[in-house]
């Protein structure tokens, strides 16, 4: 939890109750607070990776001649499937008991969930005209699922987790969350509906600028604008 303009005192008063319920519920957790005297300083201690990751992550290209390298800091030979759901404060406070129980069902199936909250208000954030998402502006819980990939694991086993993803796991948040979006950098790969779920009713005037400035489509990506105008062959 970041809280900007927040003394540690005041997050430890705000942490409270959660620290309350989890020790009447004998959940085992791990707080620390910490106050930084600027955003950078934060982000250098909780955020940005170990200054010899990236440096060991090219050896390990260079070494196994990977075609593949997912974002895992370990630098095993597994790492995961994510996709993000925006979703909206509504479904929140009209529909939590659904959403909780889809959060379960998930978990209980083979997900793995990270959440993070957001008050992307206008009192907050204000009404700046520029490319946020409508349904960022409106999201309370950013929710990232997770199914796991095994480098060495057979391809079908993989491929069967992925499915899982696309069949499975996203179709519960989406009912909820009808309307909503998709964070595009880390959304299913496989989504069906990923002109609605990633660009909504942007997606036509993304397409006209497509078409204005690629005029062959030679820039492709398999879920991004224009990408209808070609299709993948089985090799």
């Amino acid at each position: 939890m970041t809280g900007p303009g927040v003394t540690a005192e005041r997050m430890e008063e705000l942490l409270r109750p959660l620290i309350t319920t989890l020790e009447d519920l004998n959940i085992q957790y791990t707080k620390v607070v910490r106050h930084f005297p600027s955003h950078f300083d934060e982000y250098i201690r909780n955020v940005r990776p170990n200054p010899g990751w990236h440096r060991a992550i090219w050896r390990k290209v260079r070494d196994t001649h990977a075609g593949i390298l997912k974002g895992s800091r370990s630098l095993q030979s597994s790492s995961d499937v994510p996709c993000y759901r925006l979703i909206p404060r509504s479904v929140v406070r009209a529909n939590d008991i659904a959403l909780t129980s889809a959060y379960r069902n998930i978990v209980n199936n083979g997900g793995s969930l990270c959440i993070v909250g957001l008050n992307p208000a206008k009192a907050v954030a204000g009404d700046e005209y520029n490319s946020v998402k409508p349904a960022q502006r409106e999201t309370l819980l950013d929710t990232d699922i997770t199914t796991p990939w095994n480098f060495t694991a057979p391809w079908v086993e993989m491929q069967a987790n992925a499915d899982k993803m696309t069949s499975v796991f996203i179709p519960m948040l989406k009912e909820l969350t009808r309307g909503s979006w998709t964070y595009v950098d880390e959304a299913d790969f496989q989504d069906p509906d990923h002109k609605e779920n990633y660009y909504s009713e942007n997606y036509e005037r993304l397409l006209e600028v497509k078409d204005k400035y690629d005029l062959e489509h030679l820039f492709y990506a398999f879920t991004a604008v224009g990408s209808e105008y070609w299709a993948p062959q089985e090799d």
